[in-house]
């Protein structure tokens, strides 16, 4: 660019093609409280995110007693429904628990396509179904459903009983016993794996060594909670 200082003639010579961008790409890593994404950054200082990763969506860590990761799995339901499989295979995931349905939408409308993408990239495969039943008449009646939408498929991990509904405070001991119990004896007798799965606040409501003396638990350790309060019985 030249600019004359008598006139102010302003002109432009000899033009160069654009260099173009050269970015450096970090990855930042999801959390709890954060979506993961990579961010590309220019020298010039033009920068872009993409590449954006739910922490339900891949989850690389797992703990159980002593330190040692013996899996590392994820649950799927029919919020994820733009997953990477080979991707999600490559990070080293070796299961995952898919959602077989509800009361209100059983099969889960992911539910097909999680299990045959699962198994085409070589993860094994568990289940679980979220529980609105608050009495033993109300959960027979979707064991009943669910049931039909497992028929066919073969599964390496439980099938869960996912108890966590806040139509279930302030239900008696018994009670939620019989409910898990009645769900997962059928599971056992359809000749599944079975177990309940649920949050810290229910756990510490429901008789757990009563339900572990004769099936599996999967309790939700989304923050650092203390469980001496819990059946030893049991991992999380």
């Amino acid at each position: 660019r030249s600019v004359c200082s008598a006139c102010g003639l302003d002109y432009r010579s000899a033009p160069t093609e654009p260099l173009g961008h050269t970015f450096t790409d970090t990855v930042v890593y999801p959390s709890i409280a954060r979506t993961g994404y990579t961010a590309h950054t220019c020298h010039c200082g033009y920068s872009y995110t993409d590449s954006y990763v739910w922490y339900s969506d891949i989850f690389t860590g797992a703990y159980v007693e002593g330190g040692k990761v013996l899996a590392n799995g994820i649950d799927l339901s029919f919020w994820n429904t733009n997953v990477d499989w080979n991707a999600l295979a490559a990070t080293g995931i070796d299961y995952v628990i898919i959602r077989g349905g509800s009361v209100y939408q059983t099969p889960d409308r992911m539910f097909e396509d999680h299990y045959k993408n699962a198994r085409a990239v070589g993860l094994d495969v568990g289940c679980y179904f979220y529980t609105y039943a608050t009495s033993v008449e109300e959960v027979r009646t979707e064991i009943k459903e669910f049931l039909k939408i497992l028929e066919g498929k073969t599964f390496e991990y439980p099938i869960y009983f996912d108890y966590e509904d806040p139509c279930q405070d302030g239900l008696s001991t018994t009670t939620a016993q019989n409910i898990c119990l009645t769900f997962c004896d059928a599971m056992a007798k359809a000749g599944y794996l079975t177990g309940v799965y649920t949050g810290y606040a229910k756990a510490t409501q429901l008789p757990m060594s009563t339900i572990c003396a004769k099936y599996e638990a999967w309790i939700a350790r989304y923050y650092d909670y203390t469980y001496e309060t819990l059946s030893p019985s049991y991992s999380t």
